[in-house]
């Protein structure tokens, strides 16, 4: 029999905390059928039983008849799929207390919204190969907009953001337990798809009305932000070079001696720049002579296209596709320690291509190597490639190949694989793998160059009655049910994290506080 004091204290708890600790809210629609629900905590209770039922209820009865899920916990949050995107569904919690007391919520509501990219009969991600590790993983996709589980089922979508679908670029979890890709502006989300962060509408570093971001945006483990930017004025690059105004050089061709290039941004959480490097402060001063522009006089893009910042030792890393170097440049000095990859030869525009080309994603392995995704567009009929890189021990030495693996493709290509790709190394040095266009494969590859995980990404063409591959920009991976958590109850880290700081200064009083350098 239930107790009159029961009833009362949790009457108390689901009235008057209800909105901020239940979730998902009542009447809520959710850009994902992977739930995190939350009741309010009772100390007294020994189950939390969850009870979904598929539909909108308000009779008790009605609702205990279509009852698919019963999740018993000893916590007062779970994690839970839904069978689907577009549909309603009635969920309750029940208290279970000694002497078997019960106390049971009323009914609430929520749905699961849709897009065209999570329906699997317009848009898959076709598995080739069944995870044979990491099968608690989730993938990103930029062109789908979606996240996937390690089966291609579809679990998440980027819904609107400030009224409007964005095409994302570089979409990944952050450290933070957040997602940030690029867009224009960049954004910072929640898994909601609320907005956290975005870079301020002006323009300090570019000299122009807008960064012009691009390719890669992520959050440093400071909590700041590092985003690619372009530089709004196009250099004229022979020894005495000068700066030539955009609007200026687009209307004369006949200056044969323009290069555009980029700039390396650092906000703090504020949005202020605390921190940036220009590409043309290093290339127009020592390589001024070898940035040779098409012969129809349009500008040459050194084309910044990702970076990876050693937080450890100091050091960023700045991937140059068109040009097919790496830049390893010392933090904050902004010094470049070393030049890696094809420099031309005076007076031409050959390059040394013998260990990359047109490459996308530079990142370190666990060990401190390079690792990057080899484009390999200058030779055409080549695959593209994975390769680990060791860096020189000397300034007279040059990377040296450790290890490298073809990327297995089954459209061939006159024109290779000239844009995007991404590689990321995982907890057991497996390497996941997005591929270029054409095909845009993902896949998961071992050390000793066995694939343990496979996919395609595809849309289907009713015109052709067939299924065609989705050139994806570039892909990531959420590697376990652990990190997925942390992305679905970010706030509640937050919450967490705001408390343990008003209790850690109660009673301190008044302090001078101290700012740092920038």
């Amino acid at each position: 029999m239930l107790r009159l004091p029961t009833i009362l204290s949790l009457l108390l708890i689901i009235t008057q905390v209800l909105p901020a600790q239940i979730k998902p809210l009542d009447g809520s629609t959710l850009n994902y059928t992977t739930i995190g629900f939350k009741v309010p905590e009772e100390p007294r209770s020994l189950d939390y039983t969850f009870e979904i039922a598929s539909g909108s209820f308000n009779n008790p009865d009605s609702f205990c008849r279509h009852i698919i899920k019963t999740i018993h916990s000893k916590s007062n949050k779970i994690i839970e799929r839904v069978p689907s995107f577009c549909c309603q569904y009635t969920w309750r919690i029940v208290y279970s207390f000694k002497q078997s007391d019960k106390t049971i919520s009323s009914l609430f509501h929520f749905a699961t919204a849709s897009v065209p990219e999570v329906d699997t009969t317009l848009v898959r991600l076709k598995i080739t190969t069944a995870a044979e590790a990491y099968k608690d993983a989730y993938v990103f996709l930029d062109d789908n907009k979606t996240l996937y589980d390690m089966n291609g089922e579809p679990v998440w979508f980027l819904p609107k953001l400030e009224g409007h679908q964005v095409t994302p670029r570089n979409m990944k979890i952050s450290r933070q337990g957040t997602i940030t890709f690029v867009s224009d502006p960049p954004y910072e989300i929640n898994y909601d798809g609320e907005i956290l962060w975005k870079p301020p509408a002006a323009a300090t570093v570019s000299g122009d009305n807008s960064e012009h971001f691009h390719h890669q945006f992520t959050r440093l483990s400071n909590g700041h932000y590092m985003i690619l930017g372009e530089d709004s004025a196009i250099y004229n690059c022979d020894p005495s070079y000068r700066e030539v105004p955009k609007s200026q050089s687009q209307k004369n061709k006949s200056n044969s001696q323009k290069t555009q290039f980029g700039n390396l941004i650092e906000y703090d959480e504020s949005g202020k720049v605390v921190w940036y490097w220009k590409s043309s402060d290093y290339f127009t001063k020592t390589h001024p002579r070898y940035l040779k522009p098409p012969a129809d006089g349009t500008a040459l893009d050194v084309h910044e296209n990702s970076f990876h910042f050693d937080d450890k030792k100091q050091f960023i890393y700045i991937s140059f596709k068109n040009i097919s170097r790496i830049l390893k440049i010392k933090y904050p000095e902004g010094t470049v320690v070393n030049d890696y990859g094809g420099i031309n030869k005076e007076g031409t525009t050959e390059n040394n291509y013998s260990l990359f080309c047109g490459q996308h994603s530079i990142k370190q392995t666990h060990d401190g190597n390079l690792m990057l995704f080899n484009n390999n567009y200058c030779h055409p009929g080549s695959l593209p490639s994975v390769e680990i890189l060791e860096e020189p021990t000397t300034g007279k030495d040059t990377l040296k190949l450790l290890w490298e693996y073809a990327c297995p493709s089954i459209y061939q290509s006159p024109y290779g694989f000239p844009a995007g790709g991404n590689v990321i190394e995982l907890s057991d040095r497996s390497i996941f793998v997005s591929t270029a266009a054409p095909d845009s494969k993902v896949f998961i590859v071992n050390r000793n160059k066995e694939i343990i995980w496979s996919a395609m990404p595809q849309r289907w063409n009713d015109a052709e009655k067939k299924w065609n591959p989705i050139p994806e920009y570039r892909a990531s991976i959420i590697q376990n049910k652990e990190a997925l958590e942390r992305l679905i109850w970010h706030e509640d880290a937050n919450e967490l994290q705001a408390g343990r700081e008003i209790n850690s200064n109660a009673g301190e009083g008044s302090k001078e506080g101290t700012t740092g350098s920038q």
